[in-house]
């Protein structure tokens, strides 16, 4: 079952004597109970840098609650109303309780001595969603899961320069994100000794994100591409596009996930690339491979990949979904084909629950 809050229980590992004591007796009444019904007690807290308001990781969210319908595991969901890695550092201080842990590496120097700590204290650890391998090994987690930032921007700065591309507005709504930096640097990269571009931080507010991108548009150096790195940056800057005529050429659009919203831009031409990096299985793959760890007490890769894929619920659910992992021993990752009007069809059913 999945849960939200910053709320934290005390934990049996630091409690006093009389815990210790209770701590021991649980333990003696469990060891006549089978692996399963223990399982059914693991504890796992997910932090994240996300705001609430951010559909994308609603999917992440769905992945959470059906691994733990699928592996029998409870995980809380812990984040700041309004985002920010800021926030994240006390929710990570803070943590108790918990048999292990996941979060997001947005700031690694501003999260990494926490998670350093985290994994310090032998708490298995997995880092998700942005960071890299590097600062996912830094932390001691056991994995990464997610998307190469860098490279999926330079995959899309290719097709941009392919169509004539020469610069680039990119709109990013993350708080001091090195993804934000990231993805701009590797599109612009591919656009070569021509390639020019600025960033535009927007708020929470979608109006007045939308009159800044509106404003972008229609002045010099009226940017030839748009690079928007999530639904919060896209759908205020597709609204600017449809409504304002904020700029009188045709914009090469491309932008990080995506909404029902921008599902219609892509069928409407507006939207011409979306980078799919698979939130759901952001959410469901730590959950299920730190419940298999603290099952089986063991870190071994290739047993752990077995008894995920023996698991009947997790093997419907990637076919059915069309979700398509990719693993090696450090890192498995979630980059999927670019969703395009070719194939936008074939994702639009599950977007924004399943993709």
């Amino acid at each position: 079952m999945i849960k939200t809050g910053n709320k934290f229980p005390a934990n049996l590992r630091t409690a006093g004597v009389g815990g210790i004591a209770m701590a021991v007796c649980i333990a003696i009444a469990l060891m006549g109970t089978t692996t399963q019904t223990r399982a059914d007690t693991f504890r796992i807290a997910m932090v994240s840098h996300a705001p609430d308001g951010d559909p994308w990781w609603n999917v992440v969210k769905n992945g959470i609650k059906d691994a733990d319908a699928d592996f029998g595991v409870s995980t809380d969901y812990l984040n700041a109303p309004q985002g920010g890695t800021g926030a994240m550092k006390p929710l990570l201080e803070k943590l108790a309780g918990y048999d292990a842990v996941i979060s997001t590496l947005a700031d690694f120097s501003m999260t990494g001595p926490a998670l350093q700590g985290i994994s310090g204290r032998r708490v298995p650890l997995i880092t998700i969603n942005n960071g890299t391998e590097e600062e996912s090994k830094a932390v001691g987690a056991f994995t990464h899961i997610g998307l190469d930032d860098y490279r999926a921007g330079m995959q899309v700065g290719r097709l941009a320069k392919a169509a004539g591309v020469r610069s680039l507005l990119c709109i990013s709504h993350l708080d001091s994100s090195s993804s934000a930096l990231a993805r701009c640097n590797g599109f612009a990269e591919m656009l070569g000794n021509s390639g020019n571009w600025d960033l535009v931080k927007v708020g929470k507010d979608p109006v007045a994100a939308q009159n800044e991108i509106a404003r972008k548009l229609s002045s010099p150096p009226y940017p030839d591409a748009i690079l928007a790195l999530g639904p919060l940056s896209a759908e205020p800057a597709i609204r600017a596009i449809e409504t304002s005529g904020a700029t009188n050429k045709k914009i090469f659009f491309v932008t990080f996930d995506y909404s029902p919203k921008v599902i219609d831009a892509i069928r409407k031409g507006v939207v011409q690339v979306a980078v799919d990096q698979q939130p759901y299985l952001q959410g469901y793959l730590p959950v299920a491979i730190l419940a298999i760890m603290l099952r089986q007490d063991t870190r071994a890769v290739f047993n752990i990949r077995k008894t995920l894929y023996e698991n009947a619920s997790f093997r419907q659910r990637i076919e059915k979904y069309n979700l398509v992992p990719s693993y090696t021993l450090q890192k498995i990752s979630t980059e999927a084909p670019l969703i395009t009007i070719k194939n936008v069809d074939a994702v639009a059913p599950y977007a924004g629950t399943y993709r």
